[in-house]
């Protein structure tokens, strides 16, 4: 979590650590102890006063009056309560007057659910483990006040903190991603590219090359929120940056995007070493974003920040492209039949209004119904007259009254081209010049409902682009 972090954690500024090492120094690897608190100026007792922080330790011979750790017996770490439960290596830190300094949480019990959730949060991709490869980190929260147990210990599971995430980094892990969704269990994984920038202290080298990361794309768990998220991560797979995707076709599921960078990848390849360079100089101290830094400016050549931008919105292009293919929605409703009958494809006929010629694209068929949360979900087939430019089209969505008359609806986001067709930078829809038919889907924003769905009937018409723009203008 940082080590600032640590420190900031505690009223006094005074944290206590005790290691077992991985390797021997001095002959030992178990309980060596050191201390430090954070001031701006002390004085020891018949000493000289001394400016800034304070260590806790003993004396350095070699370094004069400079203070070092030391190996600790069991009873000095039981002593300082900083005993550790096994001769595993790792390290212990004892936060001395901990308290929640952001003011959410008060009390034991609520700084155990707050650091329960922010583990969750934040390392719940380091938790997975794949059924060859150990995870990374585990984590467990336990609560006591003067020997007793306020709250028992819990593990943190990343399937429960993040559920349709997790299971993406696992099927990752395990080798079982497949390059098309068609369930709702299903991991895609597709090939996201960051070009690499050549630092300024190798002037002789060649070409940077690039770096392929690896973009997860799963439906979203029922019970996760929020939703439609990208989740960036590197390194050991502590999440980096969180935000949401937009822009997404219109119509599709909730879905969870993981992108894995650098050594996040599982691979050990020159461009991994690279791209994990290139990525901690593009992070704040904060670690919460790749963006532009002075340690980006100050160690690469011109050009890294807009290459490390660039990668982000690759990445989000990429979940759209992904996204085009509509993932299945075991969620959704299409309603009985009594409401699909209530699409219509023409309004009904007025005295004084022309009939619709066959020079201009018409609705050949519309078909679908209302989903759980009270949209239309509908696909239109449209019939094209013969032309040799393309058609481009705005289609429109409106309730029909009892009158006669329409009431305009609006589309909830972008229309999803299907055959024959595809968006435009405005949204619109350009068909392929010379085809006869051509097929689109689209869902109607609960939110611009005069009635509800259910007892509505829908009509979709097709207004040229400049049309509809000049309505909207």
């Amino acid at each position: 979590m940082g080590k600032a972090t640590l420190w900031a954690a505690s009223r006094f500024g005074l944290v206590l650590v005790n290691s077992v090492l991985s390797e021997q120094q001095d002959g030992r690897t178990d309980r060596r102890l050191a201390g430090r608190l954070e001031l701006p100026w002390h004085a020891l007792p018949e000493e000289r006063e001394y400016a800034g922080l304070a260590w806790f330790g003993i004396r350095d011979q070699e370094r004069g009056d400079s203070v070092r750790s030391w190996w600790a017996d069991s009873a000095a770490a039981r002593e300082l309560l900083l005993e550790r439960e096994s001769d595993l290596p790792g390290t212990s830190f004892l936060v001395v007057g901990a308290y929640d300094g952001s003011g959410v949480s008060a009390e034991l019990d609520e700084m155990h659910a707050c650091l329960m959730k922010e583990l969750g949060d934040n390392f719940w991709a380091a938790m997975v483990a794949g059924e060859n490869r150990p995870a990374l980190l585990r984590a467990t929260v336990e609560a006591w006040r003067n020997g007793e147990v306020v709250v028992p210990r819990t593990e943190v599971d990343p399937f429960t903190a993040a559920p349709a995430k997790s299971r993406a980094v696992k099927a990752f892990l395990d080798g079982e991603t497949v390059s098309r969704l068609s369930a709702r269990t299903d991991v895609v994984a597709a090939r996201v590219p960051l070009e690499l920038v050549r630092r300024k202290d190798d002037p002789a080298a060649g070409p940077a090359g690039v770096h392929e990361a690896v973009l997860l794309v799963t439906p979203a768990a029922g019970a996760e929120e929020p939703a439609d998220r990208l989740t960036m991560m590197r390194a050991t797979r502590m999440v980096v940056k969180q935000k949401r995707v937009g822009d997404l076709p219109l119509g599709h599921t909730n879905f969870q995007a993981v992108l894995l960078a650098g050594a996040a990848t599982g691979r050990s390849t020159p461009d991994v070493t690279a791209a994990e360079l290139l990525l901690r100089a593009s992070e704040p101290p904060e670690h919460n974003d790749w963006t532009g830094t002075d340690d980006l400016t100050a160690t690469y050549v011109r050009g890294a920040r807009k290459r490390v931008l660039d990668f982000k919105t690759a990445a989000e292009q990429a979940i759209r492209d992904l996204l085009r293919v509509e993932i299945p929605d075991d969620d959704a409703e299409e309603g009985p039949a009594v409401l699909r009958e209530l699409l219509v494809l023409e309004a009904p006929a007025r005295a004084g209004r022309p009939v619709r010629v066959s020079g201009f694209p018409t609705v050949r068929s519309l078909t679908g119904g209302v989903t759980a949360a009270g949209a239309w979900r509908v696909e239109v087939m449209v019939r094209l007259p013969e032309r040799e430019a393309p058609w481009v089209l705005a289609p429109t969505a409106s309730f029909v009254n009892q009158d006669g008359g329409r009431t305009p609806v609006s589309w909830a986001g972008v229309l999803v081209p299907g055959s024959n067709c595809e968006l435009t930078a405005d949204g619109h829809l350009s068909f392929t010049a010379g085809a006869r038919t051509a097929v689109f889907r689209g869902v109607t924003d609960p939110r611009s409902h005069p009635v509800p769905a259910r007892v509505s009937s829908l009509q979709v018409e097709l207004p040229r682009a400049q049309a509809a723009r000049g309505v909207q203008s």
